[in-house]
């Protein structure tokens, strides 16, 4: 029988014992893989492995891929009035299953993950959550296991920044000299230009600060970001380059900074504007500290 032959008939068998189900407040889901043993109960946790797609097939989380499979706690029965979407999905695993959610972005982002849709995101369009629940574990063995996970991650995360921090400085130090760029350079990895010093007193980390700023890829020169007006907030609230870059400037500097990925939005970018591991440039203008 020919390989392709048997990818089909596979797939067909898949498709025939796949099973529809239904969530207390009304959302469906597949069940593609049936486990066994009993459904995980309240205090419970999944141990499991996910991918999220986008309606346009793009991946925004894949955890065997990375490497770093997910703990899901099963809540407290007095906590089912505020689950939605696949926190309900959760409670009707077992070990074994592999299952399928598909939602729109709305109910995912702001009554799943209780936050604001993403910029560039139609808040109709549909995401799809497929998870392989590798074990049900109680709390002692998720508490061991999470502790292993932790250290391995961070190992792992720490081994990928001093690369990417690498290849970050080659990318920034070669645009630099291509364009005869003279850049001042802070240990971080941070590169900037004062193209006007300002005057006065730096801010801190508990200052507020209201800047200019056009911001866009080093790889592109795209824009993806820029203000109409001065943005007003404490210096705390930005990222790590930001927070490094402004300490540096005093009261009225204008600037370019150049921001390795590790200092900006890092491994996940900010989908729909920022693409994993860019190199960020900022036109800043320093306007005013409090």
């Amino acid at each position: 029988m020919k390989k392709t032959t048997v990818v089909l008939l596979a797939m067909a068998l898949l498709v025939a014992c796949s099973k529809e189900k239904e969530t207390p407040k009304g959302y469906k889901f597949t069940v593609a893989r049936k486990g066994s043993g009993e459904v995980a109960q309240a205090g419970q946790f999944l141990y499991a492995e996910f991918v999220l797609r986008d309606g346009k097939d793009s991946v925004w989380m894949d955890t065997k891929k990375e490497n770093r499979p997910a703990l899901f706690v099963v809540n407290d029965t007095s906590a089912r009035q505020y689950e939605e979407g696949i926190e309900e999905m959760f409670r009707m695993a077992r070990k074994g299953d592999s299952l399928v959610m598909k939602l729109d972005a709305k109910t995912l982002f702001e009554k799943t993950y209780r936050q604001g849709v993403p910029p560039g995101v139609d808040p109709k369009s549909t995401f799809t959550f497929i998870m392989n629940v590798r074990d049900v574990l109680d709390t002692a063995r998720a508490n061991v296991l999470r502790d292993s996970l932790n250290t391995i991650a961070t190992k792992r995360f720490e081994e990928r920044r001093k690369a990417q921090l690498t290849t970050d400085m080659e990318a920034i130090d070669g645009y630099l000299a291509s364009r005869n760029i003279t850049a001042q350079r802070d240990s971080s990895g941070l590169r900037y230009v004062i193209t006007k010093a300002g005057k006065g007193a730096r801010p801190t980390m508990s200052s507020t600060i209201s800047v200019k700023y056009k911001g866009s890829l080093l790889s592109t020169g795209e824009v993806f970001d820029q203000s109409e007006a001065p943005l007003e907030y404490p210096l705390a609230n930005f990222i790590p380059g930001w927070q490094i870059g402004f300490q540096l400037f005093e009261k009225g500097t204008v600037a370019t900074l150049y921001i390795p990925s590790g200092l900006a939005y890092g491994e996940q970018g900010q989908p729909g504007a920022i693409p994993p591991n860019a190199i960020l440039v900022f036109d800043v203008e320093l306007i005013d500290i409090k």
